[in-house]
């Protein structure tokens, strides 16, 4: 094993740890405190548990990717068994990701233009119906990928196994309609939707900035971490897509840099990124996490005196985490 090798390794484990810790500690936090228990942390706790489904592939993709373990043969179906299934958890965690920011973005943003009608038209209920329908809709696109790779012809080269079981097992034709596209278009309804909400927050109140920058940290996060992953996986499956022969590869990934390595390293970061987020912007988050931590009692109620304080008759959106206990409780 090289000292790359072991390097990588490493900081996939520390990845993986940090991942499962912080998101289960999310879930927790949420499921133990009455007053976290908003119609908006019922997006937090589909985003933690998508967040969660990376850790469950990394191990796998990590011996795939780092120590070449994948099928050396022309075996079709050990190829779909070995290297396409278990990118699916993967792909679930990244479409189900996806969609749960734009879900905590629309929250907030009705929130704020029209906070009454939001809050009678949603409820705890509708907004676990909608994180079900995403996990669903997560899964059934992510086995598309299953029968929407026909072509991997490359994939069977004893020469170059290395690197046949990570994200080049995926059909480039897939990935522009499923992932590049929708990234694509979620990364302008963030930049748009999010100028918009900015503006109308300053024409309001300066008071509301506080849950708007809980928000702008995770979604400035998720577009830091992932848009380097995007740009490399366009270009190198765009090169597999038209590639003419396995020759043409085999010299393209042989002097290829560590470009993508550090990309993917930096989308599993976005994982962990989300849990100290909250417990920076969030009293309650924070307060959770140590009662988790340090095994104390469950208090039925937290003092919102410090929060009342800062209340003013105009204040229309609340903080995502704190702010919603009065009215979100059916």
């Amino acid at each position: 094993m090289s000292v790359m090798n072991i390097v990588s390794t490493s900081i996939l484990a520390f990845i993986v740890i940090a991942i499962v810790f912080g998101n289960v500690m999310t879930i927790l936090a949420v499921a133990r405190t009455p007053q976290l228990q908003t119609i908006s942390n019922q997006f937090i706790l589909g985003l933690a548990a998508a967040d969660l489904l990376i850790a469950f592939a990394l191990p796998y993709n990590a011996a795939m990717v780092y120590y070449g373990k994948g099928p050396r043969g022309g075996d079709y179906s050990e190829f779909l068994i070995q290297c396409v299934s278990p990118l699916i958890p993967a792909l679930m965690s990244g479409i189900a990701t996806n969609i749960h920011l734009l879900l905590i973005f629309m929250d907030r943003f009705f929130a704020l233009i029209n906070p009454l009608k939001r809050r009678k038209f949603m409820t705890k209920k509708k907004a676990r119906i909608a994180i079900g329908f995403v996990f669903l809709y997560a899964t059934f696109i992510a086995f598309i990928m299953i029968l929407w790779n026909r072509n991997p012809f490359w994939a069977y080269d004893p020469h170059y196994y290395i690197r046949l079981c990570d994200f080049h097992a995926m059909d480039f034709n897939y990935f522009l309609f499923f992932f590049f596209i929708p990234f694509i278009a979620l990364e302008v309804v963030f930049f748009v939707g999010y100028g918009k909400v900015f503006f109308i927050a300053w024409s309001k109140s300066t008071t509301i900035y506080k849950p708007l920058k809980t928000v702008f940290l995770i979604l400035g996060c998720y577009s830091v971490f992932w848009i380097p992953l995007m740009i490399n996986m366009f270009r190198e499956l765009y090169v597999v897509h038209n590639a003419s022969n396995k020759a043409d590869l085999i010299k393209y990934f042989r002097s290829k840099h560590n470009f993508g390595d550090i990309a993917f390293l930096l989308m599993c970061c976005n994982s962990f990124m989300n849990p100290i987020i909250y417990a920076c912007q969030s009293t309650h988050f924070r307060e959770a996490f140590k009662r988790i931590l340090f095994c104390r009692k469950n208090v039925a109620q937290f003092h919102l005196t410090n929060i009342r304080s800062h209340q003013t008759p105009n204040v229309h959106v609340i903080p995502v985490s704190e702010a919603e206990i009065s009215s979100e409780k059916s």
